[in-house]
């Protein structure tokens, strides 16, 4: 099933309920409503609480723990449904492991590698700041002199034509790729 693309952001401060998007077109052909003999769904969920991790570790640079160390953050969020979204981490591991051969005292900056449980936009989600790791550790920022982001490596760009569900001709990765310059 397919909708009408929207941006989802700001994040909502609740999660306490399923959500299933359903377009015009959509709704009225699913078969799971179908089943249901409406065409008006109703969910029902039951909330659990449960504790989410925001992963932080280090690939020292020459300068790591002094005064004059420089850090990138090498960032991908955890928290997604499938393994479109959460696969960014492996580029991420690519990353490190390239630059791990370099001796420690020839990086002349530290990677800080974070792996945040939530649909990130670091300092940006004022829903849950109070989770936010650079909210309750702002000394971390001074360090920082570049982020680099992955996610969604390899996953293709699903496009509706005519009601339909079409594959493009690449993934969206090679749409969308980026290049490391510098270090």
């Amino acid at each position: 099933m397919s909708a009408p693309a929207g941006f989802t952001f700001p994040v909502p401060r609740l999660y306490a309920s399923p959500t299933l998007i359903l377009s015009e077109k959509t709704a009225p052909e699913s078969s799971w409503m179908q089943r249901q003999g409406s065409r008006d769904p109703e969910a029902r969920s039951r909330n659990r609480t449960s504790t989410a991790y925001q992963y932080i570790t280090y690939l020292p640079g020459a300068h790591y723990g002094t005064a004059e160390d420089e850090q990138i953050v090498l960032v991908n969020h955890t928290d997604g449904p499938s393994i479109t979204q959460d696969n960014g981490a492996l580029g991420l591991l690519a990353i490190v492991k390239y630059f791990s051969h370099i001796p420690q005292a020839q990086r002349p900056r530290t990677l800080k590698i974070f792996l945040d449980g939530r649909h990130y936009m670091p300092g940006m989600e004022s829903a849950h700041s109070e989770a936010d790791w650079f909210t309750r550790h702002p000394e971390a920022k001074r360090k920082i002199v570049g982020m680099i982001q992955t996610e969604h490596l390899g996953e293709m760009d699903y496009r509706e034509v005519d009601g339909r569900v079409n594959l493009p001709v690449m993934p969206s990765s090679l749409i969308c790729g980026h290049a490391i310059t510098t270090f």
